[in-house]
């Protein structure tokens, strides 16, 4: 549901992003609004949401040498309010001596494991935490296996 105000000038404004003022006098986005109605059933009227998805949940890479470099994987967000931030982070490894993403702050991105064993494979998982304009969050996660 779409909520709409008319400003002084009549011109409809639809509200994308709802903020409080706390007693510190710092802005808080307010992520839902519910209200209560006749039949004292409550109505979600606005509900700011952060949906985040990936192209490709399972990466499967190999290479006959080290670092061993994945194909690109992107990360679709809707809701919210853009611009969104990106920041993959390593959430854990299997016998591999690092592994990272080459674009940690961008909607696509390839990863790196450096040190994988000849003839075993490693396995990662990495989380991309996507942040709106107005601080609302989302997260998803890609599990990497790199073989050599």
């Amino acid at each position: 549901m779409t909520i709409s105000l008319k400003d002084q000038d009549n011109f409809s404004r639809e509200i994308r992003a709802v903020s409080i003022k706390g007693a510190d006098g710092v802005l808080h986005s307010v992520g839902s609004i519910r209200i209560r109605g006749q039949d004292e059933s409550l109505h979600e009227v606005f509900c700011h949401k952060l949906d985040v998805s990936v192209s490709d949940a399972l990466i499967e890479s190999y290479s006959r040498h080290n670092p061993v470099i994945s194909s690109a994987v992107t990360v679709q967000v809707s809701g919210g309010v853009p611009p969104y931030q990106h920041r993959w982070s390593l959430v854990s490894s299997d016998r591999a001596d690092s592994v990272m993403a080459l674009s940690s702050f961008s909607a696509t991105t390839t990863f790196r494991a450096d040190g994988v064993p000849h003839h075993h494979a490693a396995s990662a998982y990495l989380r991309d935490d996507v942040t709106d304009q107005n601080g609302f969050a989302g997260s998803v996660e890609v599990h990497c296996i790199f073989t050599r």
